[in-house]
C-alpha cells in the first residue's frame, strides 16, 4: 500500500513537470511565432499633435518609410490636447502588442511637474527611438534695439519685467527654455502663452511680442524674409541652417542645451522583440542620407536612438524639468 501510494505520488510529479515544460514550450514558441509575423497587419500610430504641425509631420515622413521595411502601413492617429496627456491616455488603453506606438516628446517628463494630477508614470511607456531634436532660435521682432547676442541680452537685463515673449503654452520647450535663460541672466519678462505654435508665430511676426523662443525651423523662412532677426539657437553646437548665428552655450549662458525631440514610444510590457524590430527600423530610416538631409533641411537634428538612450533621455528631461519648474514656480494648473 505504502508503495502504491509512493508510485502514484512519483507519477502525478512527473505529469506536472511535464506539463509545465510542455507549457514552456507553447509559450516559447508563441513568442518566437510573434517575432516572426510580427507585424501581421497595420500598426495605429498615436500622434498627440494636431495634424499639419512639426510633430505630425515628422511622423508621418518616418512613418512612410518605415513601413515599406515593415510590410505593413503605419495609420497616423492624431489625438491632440492637454499637452499630450489625451494621446498618452489612448496609448495605454491599447494592448501592449507593439500594435500601438506613440509620438512622445519632452513633454511627457514635464507634465510631471506642471500639472496637479496626471493620468501617469513614466514607467508605463518605454522608448523605442529618439528619431530627432528640434533646436530652438531666440528670435525678436526685427526693430529690437541691440546688433549682437550679448547686446540682445543685455536689453532684456535693462528691461527687466517690461518686455513681452511669446510661447506655444505653459510649459513648452519655448516657455523653459526662455525660464532658463532668464534665470542665468537675473532678468524677468512678461509671459504670454499661445494655444499652439501657429499663433505664437503670428503675434512675433506681427510685432506683438520682443522675442521668444521658435524652433529653427519655423524660425528659417522668417529670418530670411527680414520678418525676424535671429540671436541664437538654444543647442551647445550650432544649426547647420544658421551657421553664422553662435550657440547660446559658446559664451553668453555656457553650458545651455535646450531642445524639443521627437521619439517613439509603445506601453510597458510590449515584446522586446517588437520593440526591437520597431527600433531597427526607425533607426534605419533615420541613418538614410536623403531623408536626414531632408531633415536638417526642415530644421531637425537626425538621431534615430535606441531604445535604452531614450529612456535615459525621459529621466534626464524629469529631472532637469523638476529643478527648472521649481526654481521658476511654473504651474500649468
Amino acid at each position: 500500500m505504502c508503495r502504491h501510494s509512493s508510485t502514484q505520488r512519483f507519477i502525478r510529479i512527473v505529469r506536472i513537470l511535464l506539463g509545465g515544460l510542455a507549457a514552456g514550450v507553447v509559450a516559447m514558441g508563441a513568442s518566437a511565432s510573434h517575432a516572426q509575423t510580427y507585424p501581421a497587419h497595420p500598426i495605429k500610430w498615436i500622434v498627440p499633435f494636431a495634424a499639419g504641425g512639426g510633430g505630425d509631420t515628422t511622423a508621418r515622413l518616418t512613418g512612410r518609410e518605415m513601413e515599406k521595411l515593415l510590410g505593413q502601413p503605419l495609420v497616423i492617429d492624431n489625438k491632440p490636447g492637454a499637452a499630450t496627456v489625451i494621446g498618452v491616455q489612448a496609448l495605454l488603453q491599447a494592448p501592449n502588442d507593439g500594435y500601438t506606438i506613440f509620438s512622445g516628446n519632452d513633454s511627457l517628463a514635464t507634465n510631471l511637474y506642471l500639472m496637479d494630477k496626471v493620468p501617469y508614470k513614466l514607467d508605463d511607456v518605454i522608448g523605442i527611438s529618439v528619431l530627432s531634436k528640434s533646436p530652438l532660435a531666440l528670435v525678436s521682432r526685427p526693430d529690437y534695439p541691440a546688433t549682437d547676442l550679448a547686446g540682445a541680452l543685455q536689453h532684456i537685463k535693462d528691461n527687466s519685467g517690461k518686455l513681452a515673449y511669446g510661447t506655444w503654452g505653459i510649459g513648452s520647450a519655448s516657455h523653459l527654455a526662455m525660464e532658463s535663460l532668464l534665470g542665468r541672466i537675473g532678468a524677468t519678462m512678461v509671459h504670454v502663452p499661445f494655444g499652439g505654435s501657429a499663433p505664437a508665430l503670428l503675434a512675433m511676426v506681427g510685432g506683438q511680442m520682443d522675442i521668444m523662443f521658435m524652433d529653427v525651423g519655423t524660425a528659417a523662412q522668417h529670418v530670411k524674409a527680414g520678418k525676424l532677426k535671429i540671436w541664437a539657437v538654444s543647442t551647445r553646437e550650432r544649426n547647420p541652417a544658421f551657421p553664422q548665428t553662435p550657440a547660446l552655450a559658446e559664451g553668453a549662458l555656457p553650458g545651455f542645451d535646450m531642445y524639443s525631440w521627437n521619439g517613439i514610444l509603445a506601453r510597458k510590457g510590449t515584446p522586446p522583440q517588437v520593440v526591437s524590430a520597431l527600433s531597427n527600423a526607425a533607426q534605419t530610416v533615420w541613418s538614410k542620407p536623403d531623408f536626414r538631409k531632408d531633415q536638417l533641411e526642415r530644421g531637425n537634428i537626425p538621431w534615430g536612438s535606441t531604445p535604452q538612450e531614450l529612456d535615459d533621455l525621459l529621466k534626464e528631461n524629469a529631472r532637469a524639468a523638476k529643478q527648472l519648474i521649481e526654481q521658476r514656480n511654473i504651474r500649468l494648473n
